[in-house]
């Protein structure tokens, strides 16, 4: 409830040194069936009488989606691409966005932007590097490996190595997938993040 839209904008990041966003990421076709889908449920909820959720306005483009629960305090709930440029003020040196497809956008969504429009917002905004995935991430695997670059930057170790290390310790592990053991050693389990812009050393 607490990761709202309103707070990642009023809040004072401009001295924040690493930024995570564990959330769903939307591609610009995704934002406005979202829009559609809240649009409906105003309608049903203006027909029966009760309080008006905030529609999403109708811009399609890619975005975080926030908590939707509690009072959004007049947001929407959707961290946009253009409300990361304008509303956000970062000098951080390194913003991750361990949502899936963060990076790149499928061949049919069509809608021309992607993923990379939203990497380009938070470099707008102030990141000077980004974490972001090429497509669907399993969650347990995601889960080890930001555990992991987080050690190692707390370690003191630097973006590009501290995601090389929980790579390459992801590769080596093994999970348990419809009761058998199964080696996290194929790309799709350790792959689909990478680093973009400054890799300091």
């Amino acid at each position: 409830q607490d990761a709202q839209e309103y707070r990642a904008k009023t809040l004072d990041l401009s001295t924040t040194r690493f930024l995570h966003f564990a959330t769903h990421g939307l591609l610009g076709g995704e934002y406005l069936e979202l829009n559609q889908m809240l649009n409906e449920d105003s309608e049903t909820v203006r027909q029966r009488g009760g309080p008006q959720p905030v529609p999403v306005a109708g811009r399609g483009e890619p975005a975080l989606l926030l908590s939707l629960a509690g009072d959004l305090r007049g947001e929407d709930g959707v961290l946009t691409m253009h409300e990361i440029v304008e509303r956000l003020d970062l000098n951080t040196e390194l913003v991750v966005l361990s949502a899936c497809n963060t990076a790149g956008e499928s061949g049919d969504a069509a809608s021309g932007e992607g993923f990379a429009g939203l990497t380009r917002a938070f470099m707008y905004a102030g990141a000077r590097s980004l974490v972001v995935s090429h497509w669907s991430v399993e969650s347990a695997a995601t889960q080890r490996l930001m555990v992991d670059l987080f050690r190692g930057l707390v370690g003191g170790a630097s973006s590009l190595a501290a995601i090389d290390l929980a790579r390459n310790d992801l590769r080596q592990s093994v999970t348990v997938l419809d009761g058998r053991s199964v080696s996290r050693a194929h790309p799709f389990f350790w792959a689909p993040f990478v680093l973009v812009g400054e890799a300091p050393l």
